[in-house]
């Protein structure tokens, strides 16, 4: 029976010959030192029309609901179509800024940021769903002027979205006129038809809720979700027909700022992927993520052969985009930077924060990096995440099968991770020419050596710890700690004056206290006494005076 390992084993052997002459990355970590850099008050990051376009509406195989569907779909409650600006608004979405021609011409029905129309490969059926830019893109207003922050943390309610546009799925089923409209809307000549295909979606959307949104212990609101969880649920348990590893995805996270993420040794918050694996570690990680954002996964039980929606060549494209995605400036229309100050936080950064952040400057932003892996005894914040990514689950049918194809057989029962990874190679099959063609390029070739060296051939589980990394461009990246349960990086310092509980969802950014205002419409609370969402930890500001703590946060301003 054929198999993907014994192909990919095969090449990865021939490749692991070579290691020994293989040259070490370069690895940059600088002298702290303050850059003040000329400020930036325009929406475009620096990427240009043409690759700020792509970030934002480039589909990468999600299925939301089919495309022409977002586009007749009314509210619930309302006979105003669901993709109506203001209800987008409402949610914390936002929509790209007018007159770009290249924007018009990859997003000609007016989609917000983040959402795209990808076409299955399997029978050419076009979806709406979300892509990378939905959670890592965000909206930066401040008197009037507003900044598009590309690979920022997003601010939106993804999980109110989803629930409302199942919910408005569902009373269109259940709502004659409404049903009616819809279908004289999308000139369907069979409604019958339109309304079995509609039941089937449904059913789809509500299972995922249920799996998922409707366990939740703990409300995300805007601006987080636990994707590990949610990715493990599509996976391990509907695409796997395990339902008893179905698991409360409890450990809600912020969305991490992507800037970086190419150049450095590990993803994730806790560092669970391994980015040394040149190539294939970003195919995997999008394809992962795909599958968790509503992207197709089946799986026959026999073969063990995995088939996605999951777009290879527009992954690659996002992959590429974010390669030369640049933090943002601190603005020129912000209260400018104290250079004396700068200078004084660079030396308590070096002295308080280096050992475990590192620091980049500005000409080696696009170099290479080490991570720092933290233990959660050090680091003291809360633990939810890093715990939950630590358990097992049921290998299903998958249970003796090498692991990736050529590792040890799978038990009973193996880490959510191994399960996953399992899966996703799985899924990468049919690219595995393409994928062994460009790991042998020079610029990829001496990654995935170093890793075959070094680090063997599998891939990384996951362990109690959580990822520091350079804070280039972290004045944009509120609210703060894995979790968002810090709203601005002056609590970060002064810790006596971390908030219980604060509003999430605001776009107008306060610089005296680096972080967004608290006074909005359609915000959500968050309140830290719950589990998951605690702000204790990163707490070695305590011993720093007052005077030390305000140049510090001056310095980080300026990265």
């Amino acid at each position: 029976m054929k198999r993907y390992g014994p192909n990919c084993s095969a090449i990865f052997v021939a490749l692991c010959l070579l290691a020994p002459a293989a040259h070490a990355t370069k690895y940059v970590n600088d002298e702290p030192v303050c850059e003040i850099a000329p400020g930036q008050d325009v929406v475009d990051q620096g990427l240009g029309e043409e690759l700020s376009a792509r970030w934002w509406f480039t589909g990468q195989g999600s299925q939301l609901i089919p495309y022409d569907w977002f586009l007749y779909l009314e509210q619930a409650d309302s006979r105003e179509l669901f993709r109506q600006p203001d209800n987008i608004r409402r949610y914390g979405y936002f929509y790209a800024p007018e007159g770009g021609d290249f924007v018009r011409e990859i997003n000609p029905d007016g989609l917000p940021v983040g959402f795209a129309r990808s076409v299955d490969p399997k029978d050419q059926q076009s979806w709406f769903g979300p892509t990378c830019s939905a959670c890592h893109s965000n909206e930066i207003t401040y008197q009037g002027r507003r900044m598009i922050i590309d690979g920022g943390p997003s601010q939106a309610d993804f999980w109110q979205f989803v629930l409302d546009i199942t919910e408005a799925l569902v009373v269109t089923l259940e709502d004659d006129r409404k049903f009616a409209d819809f279908a004289g809307q999308l000139g369907s000549d069979s409604p019958q038809a339109l309304r079995l295909q509609m039941q089937k979606v449904a059913q789809r959307r509500v299972a995922f809720n249920e799996r998922n949104a409707h366990r939740q212990r703990i409300r995300y609101g805007h601006g987080r979700v636990d994707a590990f969880g949610v990715i493990f649920n599509q996976v391990t348990s509907a695409a796997m027909q395990a339902p008893q590893n179905t698991r409360v995805p409890d450990a809600p996270v912020s969305y991490p700022f992507v800037w970086g993420t190419t150049q450095a040794d590990r993803v994730q918050w806790n560092g669970v992927g391994d980015n040394t694996l040149s190539f294939v570690g970003p195919i995997a990680r999008n394809f992962g993520e795909v599958m968790g954002v509503f992207g197709r996964v089946d799986i026959d039980p026999a073969t063990k052969k995995v088939d996605t929606s999951a777009l290879y060549h527009e992954t690659r494209v996002l992959e590429d985009v974010m390669e030369v995605l640049p933090p943002p400036r601190w603005p020129s229309s912000f209260p400018p930077i104290d250079e004396a100050m700068c200078r004084k936080g660079a030396e308590v950064f070096k002295t308080h924060c280096h050992r475990c952040h590192g620091f980049l400057r500005k000409e080696n932003e696009f170099e290479h990096y080490r991570s720092t892996m933290v233990p959660l005894w050090e680091v003291g914040t809360d633990h939810k995440t890093a715990v939950n990514a630590y358990g097992k689950v049921s290998t299903a049918m998958f249970e003796g099968e090498p692991w990736l194809g050529s590792g040890p057989p799978l038990g009973p029962e193996a880490n959510a991770f191994a399960v996953v990874g399992q899966v996703v190679i799985g899924s990468l099959d049919k690219y595995l020419y393409d994928i062994a063609a460009n790991m042998l390029m020079p610029e990829n070739m001496v990654g995935f050596l170093e890793h075959a060296r070094d680090r063997g051939l599998l891939l990384s589980l996951p362990g109690l710890h959580y990822k520091a990394r350079p804070l280039n461009g972290i004045w944009a990246t509120a609210p703060y700690l894995h979790n968002g349960s810090v709203p601005n990086l002056r609590q970060m310092l002064w810790i006596e004056e971390r908030q219980k509980r604060f509003t999430v969802g605001c776009t107008e950014f306060d610089p005296e206290v680096v972080g967004f205002v608290q006074t909005c419409e359609n915000a959500s609370i968050l309140d830290t006494s719950v589990p998951g969402n605690t702000n204790v930890g990163h707490l070695k500001t305590q011993q720093l005076g007052e005077e030390q703590r305000r140049a510090l946060l001056e310095f980080l301003k300026s990265l």
